[in-house]
């Protein structure tokens, strides 16, 4: 995932990333102080309630968003962070948006050729997987 957006061999999803700086903090699973390269300082929202183990190191470069909400909290996301040469996606609500897109192109040579994708099937009694693929001459493939 880059920066700008996103990309696994050629496929893309837009962010709006369109702060950048340096991981201070993250604490209360929900929040993180951030240092902008501009050097203000700002409290950001964290979409990933985890433990964000080898992620949450301060110091590392991280990118957040901008929202026009004024009912929010907090105005800004964080959104990604830089771990080593790669970016990490932290917004666990885009996670299975950004996988549909990945299937529907192919990059996975295992899930490539189903013609049908259903999101969030149900899968038994009270249970739900993130994708079946079917169709075609092919068993269903199920992804969670």
């Amino acid at each position: 995932m880059s920066p700008a957006g996103g990309a696994a061999a050629g496929v893309s999803l837009p962010l709006r990333a369109d702060l950048s700086g340096r991981l201070l903090r993250r604490y209360k699973r929900f929040f993180a102080d951030v240092e902008l390269d501009d050097g203000r300082k700002l409290t950001v929202h964290c979409p990933n309630p985890g433990s964000m183990l080898g992620c949450a190191v301060p110091g590392s470069a991280v990118r957040c968003s901008t929202s026009d909400n004024p009912k929010r909290k907090l105005p800004h996301t964080l959104e990604m962070i830089r771990v080593g040469r790669t970016w990490v996606g932290l917004h666990t609500g885009l996670a299975n948006h950004f996988a549909a897109r990945v299937i529907a192109a192919g990059v996975v040579p295992e899930l490539a050729g189903y013609p049908e994708h259903a999101r969030e099937v149900k899968a038994g009694e009270g249970s739900r997987l993130d994708f079946r693929l079917s169709g075609g001459r092919r068993k269903p493939a199920w992804v969670e």
